[in-house]
């Protein structure tokens, strides 16, 4: 079951891990979308973006109308938001003006800023469903928001706020000064009358596609599960602080990749328990702290103790209780690094991000 609401468009995927491209492509294949150029890290994006304008046969497309852009992308220095400011304010840009959807699974509001203030259109969190990414590219493509040029560089894209109460116009509502307003080409034409709601079968079938998808890689997450408690046997021998460090950052990105492969749709709770583990990596001076062998003994545990093939005989009031236990450990641990560190650990997860916030 499917429908052609998007049959005109051409999107871009940059997303590290080939699950999450793979079903974010086919979730916009049950709504008609054909060309699809999907990517894996940033430097391969620019690359095809440029080819597309004197090559696009090569590519198979020869414009796009919208970029889906993960914000963390494993093995890099740069975010998801790198690559957006690239498109929004370099001289070398293929398209300032290109639609940017951001995709996160780091949900909280400073990142959430910061996307906004590199110029996306919007923000899909993960783990994603099919209703959802459709409402937020029909929101994206009928998005006319002008976009702005601040005179002073410090922004191009599309005018922050969409209640246009704050951020680039003042309390009269007129923009403020040394603001450059450009009117966007509109895309919703595109839809050529397509634009009705689909079935609400579609979104079922998009669901179950997507769960069963998640349910065949479930011997593929405990592969990566143990791949993320070998690193952790690797940081645990390191006997230099340059090592731990690095062996700190490789344990990272394994538990992104776990993340990634959407743990949550298999078995409650270990992608919230990863997700303490792919966070502790980024702070920094954690490789260091005494209490570190600890935390991570603790959270890679209750990784073995919820990958069980029957949920209901899973005791979660043990699992609460030692999460709870370990969740103030590491509050403590937070507090001693730095002022932001607990926020950044434990920031809030969410489902959708409302217009009003911003993006």
């Amino acid at each position: 079951m499917s429908t052609d609401v998007l049959s005109n468009y051409n999107f871009m995927i940059l997303d590290d891990h080939p699950y999450v491209r793979s079903i974010l492509q086919g979730v916009l294949r049950k709504f008609g979308q054909k060309g699809s150029v999907v990517v894996s890290d940033i430097q391969e994006a620019i690359e095809k973006l440029h080819l597309m304008k004197t090559n696009p046969a090569k590519v198979g497309v020869t414009n796009l109308d919208l970029i889906f852009v993960d914000y963390r992308l494993s093995g890099s220095k740069k975010t998801g938001w790198d690559f957006v400011r690239y498109i929004r304010k370099s001289p070398d840009s293929p398209d300032r003006f290109v639609r940017i959807v951001g995709i996160t699974s780091f949900a909280d509001m400073d990142i959430l800023s910061e996307g906004r203030d590199a110029g996306v259109n919007g923000v899909i969190a993960k783990p994603f469903t099919g209703k959802g990414v459709y409402n937020q590219v029909l929101d994206t493509i009928n998005d006319n928001r002008p976009y702005l040029e601040y005179e002073d560089g410090s922004y191009f894209g599309p005018e922050r706020y969409k209640n246009r109460k704050s951020m680039d116009r003042g309390e009269d509502g007129k923009f403020f000064p040394g603001v450059k307003v450009i009117q966007q080409k509109k895309i919703s034409q595109k839809m050529m009358g397509n634009d009705s709601p689909p079935d609400e079968d579609i979104f079922l079938d998009i669901n179950a596609d997507i769960m069963n998808e998640a349910k065949g890689r479930g011997e593929g997450l405990k592969d990566m599960i143990k791949e993320m408690q070998k690193k952790y046997v690797f940081y645990k021998g390191c006997t230099s602080e340059k090592d731990r460090v690095s062996a700190m950052r490789e344990l990272g990105q394994a538990a992104h990749m776990v993340r990634d492969l959407d743990a949550m749709f298999l078995y409650p709770m270990v992608g919230k328990v990863t997700a303490y583990v792919e966070r502790m990596s980024m702070l920094e001076g954690i490789s260091e702290h005494k209490h570190t062998p600890k935390i991570l003994e603790g959270l890679l545990s209750l990784q073995d103790l919820m990958m069980v093939e029957n949920q209901d005989s899973l005791n979660k009031t043990t699992v609460q209780t030692i999460l709870l236990e370990l969740e103030k450990l590491m509050r403590r641990i937070a507090r001693s690094l730095s002022p932001d560190a607990e926020d950044r650990l434990f920031m809030g997860e969410v489902s959708k991000v409302s217009s009003d916030k911003g993006v």
